[in-house]
Parts: structure tokens; C-alpha cells; sequence
């Protein structure tokens, strides 16, 4: 089984190449399709795209694109976040219908990174990291979700096998297999899946995606 490690690479220039990266606008493959949340009718907070290609999903012929969305605000809490079919979260899947992406005429909720200021309340400004792919083998052991000091030996990676914190827990109907692995802790911006981990699924046609988190 093959998996991406990533690394984020930050971008200080607005990026709408078809490639896999976190933050900033989505570049998308067709019709523009910004979700809202459930809750509170706001748009959702874009989180990244992932570009769907053989080897690590070899049904994505041609390519594809996936985009993970989560409902978020600075000023209230939303739950739900962490569940499939709640409306708070969507992790869409586009075809590629032409030669040129589509960029939404209008943004929303765009990722942030926080900045920690001696002696003031942390500062959040919008950012953007492409993501650089390493392609390897997954081990057929899988470690475990902690290890004897507590530390998280999550791996931030799209395909391979998800780690999961509590109990497996898949989409249900159909088969799922794993897009993205998120740590919220191990990466360079703001998302927040309880200090735990976010996993996307695709399923066999990869035409339908889920995403779902569990904390400790």
C-alpha cells in the first residue's frame, strides 16, 4: 500500500495551480461549491484540496479533486464538527471538466494561522502552504495511537492506513478508503479537531467523500 507524506510549504503568493495544498482559495475542476453550515448558515472554513491521483488512488482516471471544508467561527461554538452527516463538515469531490480551474467569484472563511503576542490575545491571519508529496510504502504495522509517554506519532499523510485515536471508525455504506490524516497538533495553522486528528475517506469510485474526527 502507498501513502503521501506531506510537507507544508508556506506560500506568500495566492497559489490556483491544481495541486494539493492547505489554505487559501480552492481551484476548482468545475461549477464552484462553497457549503454552509448546517447550524448557522455561514460558509464553511476552507481547509485544503486534495489532488486524487494514481498510484495512491488508481480508480481517479482522470484526476480529481477533493476539498475539505468545516464549519468554524472566532465568536461561537458549533458541534458536530467531528461527525460525517451532521452538516458541519463536507469534503467534496470534483472531475476535471476542463483545461481551465474556476475560481470562485467570491471567498469566505479562509484558513488562518495563529500568531502569539507577548502580553496580548493571539492574533489569526489567513494563510497558504502547498504541499510538498513524498511517496512510500505503508507499513503493515500500524502504530499506535499513543505511545508510553503520550506523545502523538500521528503522521499528517494522504492514503496509507488511518491511525486512529479511539475506536475504528468508518462512513458508513460502502467501502472507504483514507484521503487525508490530519494532526491538529502538528500542523502550521489552525483547525481544530479537539487536540486530535481529522481523517477524509473516499469510497470505491471516488465520487463520494466523508470526513471525520476523534479526540482523546
Amino acid at each position: 500500500m502507498k501513502k503521501q507524506m506531506i510537507e507544508f510549504v508556506e506560500t506568500k503568493v495566492p497559489c490556483l495551480d491544481p495541486v494539493t495544498r492547505f489554505g487559501g482559495k480552492p481551484t476548482w475542476f468545475a461549477t464552484p461549491q462553497w457549503p454552509l453550515s448546517r447550524s448557522t448558515g455561514q460558509p464553511m472554513m476552507f481547509i485544503c484540496q486534495i489532488l486524487l491521483t494514481p498510484p495512491i488512488f488508481e480508480q481517479c482516471s482522470p484526476e480529481r479533486m477533493a476539498y475539505l471544508f468545516m464549519s468554524a467561527s472566532d465568536d461561537e461554538y458549533i458541534d458536530g464538527t467531528f461527525d460525517p452527516d451532521r452538516g458541519e463538515n463536507a469534503f467534496l469531490i470534483q472531475a476535471r471538466t476542463g483545461d481551465i480551474p474556476i475560481e470562485p467569484e467570491v471567498g469566505a472563511n479562509l484558513l488562518k494561522k495563529r500568531i502569539d503576542l507577548p502580553n496580548c490575545a493571539p492574533l489569526f491571519e489567513p494563510c497558504e502552504f502547498i504541499a510538498k508529496l513524498t511517496t512510500c510504502d505503508e507499513s503493515l504495522t500500524q502504530p499506535q495511537a499513543l505511545d508510553g509517554m503520550g506523545t502523538e506519532p500521528f503522521e499528517n499523510k494522504i492514503g496509507g492506513s488511518p491511525v486512529f485515536l479511539q475506536n475504528d471508525e468508518f462512513p458508513t455504506g460502502g467501502n472507504w478508503k483514507l484521503a487525508l490524516q490530519l494532526s491538529d497538533s502538528s500542523v502550521p495553522f489552525w483547525v481544530n479537531f479537539g487536540d486530535g486528528c481529522g481523517y477524509a475517506f473516499v469510497d470505491e469510485s471516488a465520487q463520494l467523500g466523508k470526513f471525520l474526527w476523534q479526540c482523546y
